[in-house]
């Protein structure tokens, strides 16, 4: 039997409630520098590249806001990388300059990635990185 991987992972889809419905679609895009799609009252579709959609936020009436502490299993956080470290200090200036500035919660060097991390109106973590190696080789 052939094993087979996938090409990308496509995309994610973020569950919000009714209040923050409209905060996340801005949140997303003020962050990834996206563009809605498609976007109904209850879905958005948001792309950064040539993708259909890259981040999909739907609200349901039924959702409620998670708890905050304690930590429970899941999903820690989403990453996006930049071309350049140029790249990712433009992006955070930009998000800084904003009229609701965003701010990252955490930056780190981890070794092969400079990281800054942020998290969403629903407390979602994400991660905004940059390689510091030409070549994973040279990690």
């Amino acid at each position: 039997m052939v094993r087979q991987s996938p090409t990308a992972l496509a995309h994610a889809v973020l569950r919000t409630t009714s209040a923050n419905y409209a905060a996340m679609i801005q949140f997303w895009i003020d962050l990834l520098n996206a563009d809605i799609v498609h976007a109904t009252p209850v879905l958005t579709f948001l792309r950064y590249d040539e993708e259909h959609h890259r981040i999909a936020i739907v609200q349901t009436p039924d959702t409620v806001d998670k708890p905050k502490e304690p930590q429970y299993s899941g999903l820690d956080h989403l990453a996006f990388t930049y071309p350049t470290l140029t790249a990712l200090a433009q992006q955070y200036a930009h998000l800084k300059s904003l009229p609701q500035p965003i701010l990252p919660i955490w930056s780190v060097n981890h070794g092969p990635t400079t990281s800054l991390y942020y998290r969403d109106p629903d407390g979602n973590k994400i991660e905004m990185q940059v390689d510091k190696f030409r070549g994973k080789s040279r990690c």
